[in-house]
């Protein structure tokens, strides 16, 4: 799990749009995922920052998912 979470963080920024979709795509009730890609946040200052953020726990994504995880990042970098 290690060393996928630290693949995923190695991700280029559009390298990462395919994994949001896979984990979107194929979401239980017992995934924790949490998805505002399309959210603005609003900032102290009172301005927005536009953008979005999308969370979730590897260790609730079933297996299935683990594994196209898995063979995605070690395509786009070394784990």
């Amino acid at each position: 799990m290690e060393r996928l979470a630290s693949g995923i963080e190695q991700l280029a920024e559009n390298d990462l749009l395919p994994v949001v979709r896979l984990i979107l795509e194929n979401q239980t009730p017992e995934m924790y995922v949490k998805s505002d890609v399309d959210g603005t946040f609003p900032l102290l200052n009172g301005t927005k920052d536009v953008g979005g953020e999308f969370h979730f726990d590897l260790y609730t994504l079933g297996n299935n998912i683990l594994s196209q995880l898995w063979d995605y990042t070690r395509k786009k970098v070394d784990i």
